[in-house]
């Protein structure tokens, strides 16, 4: 199926951001300064498997470290008609959560 056009933004220009944050993560968890990781699921703006993949790298000898991963909604967007294309039902993220469980993350809460 064919990403939004936000996803070109993203891709462009969050990818760095995305690269930098892992960065971060890898120098903080040695150093016992991270309790939890969020991400929140926003459907096709990011390859959601891929960065979960990346975070369960990350986190694979800290397992006391919280994996969370919070469904996006539409409350309080600007336009609905641009966010509904990118809120994941309660079954994508139910999904992404079980990935996530696959990929060696046991510590992790899903928030809907």
């Amino acid at each position: 199926s064919e990403r939004p056009e936000a996803a070109d933004l993203t891709e462009q220009a969050g990818a760095p951001v995305f690269a930098r944050n892992l960065e971060n993560l890898r120098r903080l968890l040695p150093l016992g300064k991270v309790e939890e990781v969020r991400l929140v699921y926003i459907k096709g703006f990011y390859d959601e498997r891929e960065t979960v993949r990346e975070i369960a790298a990350c986190l694979k000898d800290y397992p006391q470290v919280l994996f969370k991963l919070i469904r996006v909604h539409g409350k309080g967007a600007r336009s609905a008609k641009e966010v509904v294309l990118h809120l994941p039902g309660p079954e994508e993220a139910q999904a992404l959560f079980d990935f996530a469980g696959a990929q060696g993350l046991k510590n992790r809460k899903l928030i809907l």
